[in-house]
């Protein structure tokens, strides 16, 4: 794309824009943003699920009960709404499929879910919020992008 200055009749200068072909296409911001909210929506999906949770041997958590005390073991049974967190995943895949069609609208509806599961998960200690940190930020950044913004306006 590049802009040539022209003189109209009042002696103005005025910009003409040329679009090349390349500008009418989809941009890869908001295919990778799409595939990145995406991937925000499994991991919360995998967290209320209790996919990535490590389950500790019975038999070894009731020793170590037994010799140290009840409140020194951590408890291994799921914390927290999970129903929660699998409703909020897939709303947030859904959006991301509304999103790689070009709805633009998305954007703000993915971001306020994706920050406020972040928040929530961070409050929560889970594992899952370091990654839903780095893909928050970087799906959201994608979409600041020029062509991505004028694609999705």
């Amino acid at each position: 794309m590049y802009v040539e200055s022209r003189r109209d009749g009042s002696g103005r200068r005025r910009a003409a824009h040329r679009v090349s072909a390349s500008s009418s296409s989809y941009p890869w911001q908001v295919g990778l943003s799409a595939a990145l909210w995406a991937v925000l929506g499994i991991v919360l999906i995998a967290g209320g699920t209790g996919v990535g949770s490590s389950s500790a041997d019975p038999e070894q958590v009731e020793h170590i009960t037994g010799s140290l005390g009840a409140d020194t073991v951590a408890s291994t049974v799921q914390q927290g709404p999970g129903v929660m967190w699998v409703i909020v995943g897939a709303a947030i895949c859904i959006f991301a499929a509304l999103l790689s069609f070009g709805l633009g609208w998305t954007r703000y509806v993915l971001m306020g879910i994706g920050a406020s599961a972040v928040v929530v998960l961070a409050l929560s200690a889970a594992w899952e919020s370091l990654v839903a940190m780095a893909v928050l930020g970087v799906a959201s950044v994608l979409l600041l992008a020029p062509r991505a913004h004028r694609y999705l306006s």
